[in-house]
């Protein structure tokens, strides 16, 4: 999985462990990748960092 939306201030254990699926890796690096550099943005691009 590359993108996961999560709870950036979560209030509890379920909200800690819970992520949504947003794009996987090949669909990040074939589209997400060249929107994102399209538009010069200076923060999404850091998205491809590939931690686990």
């Amino acid at each position: 999985m590359a993108v996961s939306a999560i709870i950036l201030d979560p209030q509890n254990e379920f909200e800690q462990l819970f992520t949504i699926p947003v794009a996987g890796q090949r669909s990040f690096e074939t589209y997400w990748l060249p929107a994102i550099e399209s538009i010069h943005t200076e923060w999404i691009i850091t998205f491809n960092t590939e931690l686990i």
